[in-house]
C-alpha cells in the first residue's frame, strides 16, 4: 500500500487521526501490534451477542465478568475477563524499568480497558473537534 501518513495504534487516537486524513483524501497506513481475546473469550462473546439475555449460560457470563481482586487498591480492569491488553508478546523485549508506563500491545491498546469507565461526552464537550483536527493536518 501506497501512503505517505503512517499511524501507529489503532486505537481512538489512531482511527481519528485516519479518519481525518481520509476526509482529506489522503492515505494513511495504521500499524498495530494486536494481541487479541483468546478464543474461547471470543467464543463466549459471540454466543452472548447472539442471544437474548435470559438464555445465556452462567459460565459465559462468568467468563467475561471475571474480575480478580489483587488487594492492591483498584488493580487493573481487565478486557471481557482477559489481562491480554497487558500481555507483552513472547518474541518482543521490553524495559520500562523506571519509566512508571503501563504498555499495551493489544490491537487498540488500552482504550479497550479504559473506554468502559469513561462517562459518554456531552455534544458540548466535542464542538470544535472536528476542526482541530482537521487543521492539525492542513499544514
Amino acid at each position: 500500500m501506497d501512503a505517505d501518513n503512517i499511524i501507529i495504534g489503532g486505537g481512538p487516537c489512531g482511527a481519528i487521526t485516519a479518519a481525518a486524513l481520509a476526509a482529506q483524501g489522503k492515505a494513511a497506513l495504521v500499524i498495530d501490534v494486536g494481541l487479541s481475546l483468546e478464543p474461547a473469550r471470543r467464543a463466549a462473546i459471540m454466543r452472548l451477542s447472539n442471544s437474548l439475555p435470559e438464555s445465556w449460560t452462567t459460565s459465559d457470563v462468568n467468563m467475561i465478568q471475571h474480575q480478580p481482586a489483587t488487594g492492591e487498591g483498584l488493580g487493573r480492569k481487565l478486557w471481557f475477563g482477559s489481562d491480554v491488553v497487558y500481555s507483552t508478546p513472547s518474541n518482543l523485549v521490553v524495559d520500562t524499568e523506571g519509566v512508571g508506563a503501563t504498555l499495551s500491545f493489544a490491537g487498540g491498546g488500552l482504550s479497550n480497558v479504559w473506554g468502559a469507565t469513561m462517562l459518554p461526552y456531552a455534544e458540548r464537550d466535542l464542538r470544535g473537534c472536528r476542526e482541530c483536527f482537521t487543521s492539525a493536518f492542513m499544514r
